[in-house]
């Protein structure tokens, strides 16, 4: 099995196990990851980085250690996941504070693990303009707080990211909305082939013994 395969059946099982979904619609947290290599996709890119992009959450929000992806994924994928991770906790202060921390962090990443951030805060970007009208202008915020560290990034998503704004959705928080059809940046939309690409996985994760060994 290739890389990416096996980081996106890794990933998918890993979301599963703690019943990890997305927070506005309630749908299988693999999605988000789903979207941001499509995103990816669509710039010069690595298939250590879309393995990336996968394994994105799985230290944050699964559990999974940093030393289990190096040893299944190899080291530049896991330094990847390390690189676009937050590093603050709660007892860090106040979200604000949180952040800032998160952005050093970041600053000190590669270009690879700053293009694949970029992909990544540009589904976000979408996914908060379309649903949480309260939470949007404190995102605006902190969007523009984040293109000041990502610069060194690809540059075509640098600037899709500075550029996407509320105004582009005018459907916002209208949870049927599709969320290809109010974000200009993904090309195709995986949510649409959300069973190949995506359901397969899931029942093929479920007995992966690579995440098995990782809980």
């Amino acid at each position: 099995m290739q890389l990416e395969q096996r980081a996106r059946s890794f990933a998918i099982a890993a979301h599963a196990r703690v019943e990890h979904v997305c927070r506005y619609t309630g749908e299988p947290y693999i999605v988000h990851p789903a979207r941001v290599v499509e995103l990816l996709r669509s710039v010069q890119h690595t298939e250590c980085m879309r393995a990336a992009v996968w394994l994105q959450d799985t230290i944050r929000d699964t559990g999974v250690k940093p030393e289990t992806l190096e040893r299944l994924f190899g080291a530049e994928v896991a330094e990847m996941v390390v690189m676009i991770s937050d590093v603050s906790h709660p007892e860090d202060g106040n979200r604000a504070q949180r952040k800032a921390i998160d952005r050093a962090h970041l600053a000190r990443a590669t270009a690879p693990a700053k293009t694949v951030k970029l992909a990544q805060l540009i589904d976000l970007a979408c996914t908060v303009f379309m649903h949480d009208r309260a939470f949007t202008p404190v995102f605006v915020r902190e969007k523009a707080a984040w293109l000041e560290v990502l610069e060194g990034g690809d540059p075509l998503l640098w600037r899709q990211l500075r550029d996407l704004t509320p105004a582009m959705h005018p459907e916002m928080a209208d949870k049927d909305a599709d969320w290809r059809r109010n974000c200009p940046f993904a090309r195709r939309s995986p949510l649409r082939r959300y069973d190949v690409a995506v359901g397969h996985g899931v029942r093929e994760g479920s007995s992966n013994q690579d995440t098995a060994a990782a809980g």
